[in-house]
């Protein structure tokens, strides 16, 4: 039987380890050895992604209405969603615009980190890790980055409104020839 008193030592130890990092990270998109964050439209990610944007453009690009490319495989839905939390902006459609790329999230408790790339004045692209942690209200802040001194590609433009489905192909219909021949074989009349 439980007293009071171990309960709530029990719910202490609780508290203190799930505050303390012990969680594991979660990714998206997924990497092996992580656990993968299930739908990039559920929150916390918008408001992340949103932040993460916000930070970029105003620090890297310094647009009047930020431009951005999210993970590869979002849905239009999740583009709403952070152009919704960005109060404007637009997903970028064309190779050459110049826009912040989100790469990569990994979240784990309150804290959070974004890669984003962003193309510098040369033509380069930075690679560049935001350390954000959550504050009241489920705002997230930036607390530090990290400039990665890499050579990072150009990316492409990964809103789904671009992709276009592929046509459906057609069936196989058999030869003319197969056709003749297997109405020419005899064995084929014999049902008996």
């Amino acid at each position: 039987m439980m007293t009071k008193q171990s309960t709530l030592v029990l719910f202490l130890i609780a508290c203190i380890t799930s505050s303390t990092g012990c969680a594991a990270w979660s990714t998206y998109p997924a990497i092996p050895g992580a656990m993968q964050i299930g739908h990039p439209e559920v929150e916390p990610l918008p408001t992340i992604m949103a932040e993460a944007i916000r930070y970029g453009n105003e620090r890297y690009l310094n647009q009047e209405q930020p431009v951005f490319n999210l993970p590869e495989g979002v849905t239009l839905s999740t583009y709403d969603a952070v152009k919704r939390r960005l109060r404007g902006g637009s997903a970028m459609r064309e190779p050459e615009q110049r826009a912040i790329h989100v790469k990569q999230i990994r979240t784990r408790a309150h804290n959070a980190e974004v890669d984003i790339v962003y193309p510098r004045d040369d033509g380069l692209h930075h690679l560049v890790t935001l350390h954000m942690k959550q504050r009241l209200l489920n705002r997230f802040d930036v607390e530090h980055t990290r400039l990665w001194r890499i050579h990072v590609e150009a990316p492409q433009p990964t809103y789904p409104a671009l992709k276009r489905p592929k046509a459906p192909e057609a069936p196989e219909t058999p030869e003319v020839e197969d056709v003749e021949a297997a109405q020419d074989d005899p064995s084929a009349d014999d049902d008996a």
